[in-house]
Parts: structure tokens; C-alpha cells; sequence
């Protein structure tokens, strides 16, 4: 899509590379906002029309690593040897943990304030059960449609 008009007329545009990545996108009040890309798409950085910029880095996978706000604040991510999240923290040193179970399914979420919600699944990967931070449990089941 090079423009979108929306109900009343006005006209965003879209502007691609010869990849056909997205590198530049004008609002119908003509402010621009570009993305700078590596070869291979992954976005580098994207620089907003009010003179702010924010910034990824990524691993060997193509998955981000790193990324930085436009108040230059960066949010970490470390992953595991399957590439998913391990663990995220923010600007202010706050982190959230992920773990997985063999299967590869959340089993555990813990967040900034060490609270943790936990997660049960059946044999047909379907969530059964969450147990959240308020003490709450959730149960789920399902009928022969899923």
C-alpha cells in the first residue's frame, strides 16, 4: 500500500526500498516518520517527525535485543538458547522473567514486583490453568470443538 485515505479525505503515504521494507511514512498533516534498515529488513533505528529517534539491536536470529526509546530509555532483552525471552528489563532496572517447560509452554511469568503468575497446560497444549498473583486461580476446560 503506497497511500490510505481515510474517511474524511486526508491521505497518509507509504514509501518502500527496493526490498519492499517500509522505510518512510508522510500523515495527512505531513509529518514524516523514516526507518533506517540493515540489508536483510531488520529496522535500525526510526526517526520520528519530532526529532526523536529509537533504536534496536538484535541477535543472530533476527529477534531484538536491545531497544531505546525515544527519551533514550533501553529495554534488554536476554534469551535462551531457543530464542525466547528469558528475561526483560527496562530503564529503570525493572525485570520481568519468563520460564518454559520442556514443551516449550510460559509456565511462569515474574514480574518486576517478584510476584509471580504460573501456568498449566494439558496434553493438547490448551492453558488449563493460571494461578495469578492475587491468589486468584483460573480454570479452563474445553469441549470437543476446542
Amino acid at each position: 500500500m503506497q497511500r490510505f485515505q481515510d474517511c474524511s479525505g486526508k491521505s497518509t503515504y507509504y514509501r518502500y526500498d527496493e526490498r519492499h521494507h517500509l522505510v518512510a511514512v508522510t500523515d495527512a498533516l505531513n509529518n514524516t516518520t523514516t526507518l533506517e534498515r540493515k540489508p536483510d529488513g531488520e529496522v535500525l533505528r526510526i526517526n520520528h517527525p519530532d526529532g526523536t529517534s529509537e533504536t534496536f539491536t538484535y541477535n543472530e536470529l533476527g529477534q531484538v535485543l536491545t531497544h531505546t526509546d525515544g527519551k533514550g530509555q533501553t529495554t534488554q532483552l536476554l534469551r535462551n538458547g531457543r530464542g525466547l525471552p528469558k528475561w526483560r528489563q527496562d530503564a529503570k532496572g525493572q525485570t520481568i522473567t519468563y520460564e518454559y517447560d520442556k514443551a516449550i509452554r510460559l509456565v511462569a511469568l515474574t514480574n518486576e514486583n517478584d510476584a509471580t503468575y504460573r501456568f498449566a497446560y494439558d496434553d493438547a497444549d490448551r492453558l488449563i490453568e493460571e494461578k495469578r498473583i492475587d491468589n486468584l486461580t483460573r480454570r479452563f476446560s474445553y469441549n470437543l470443538g476446542g
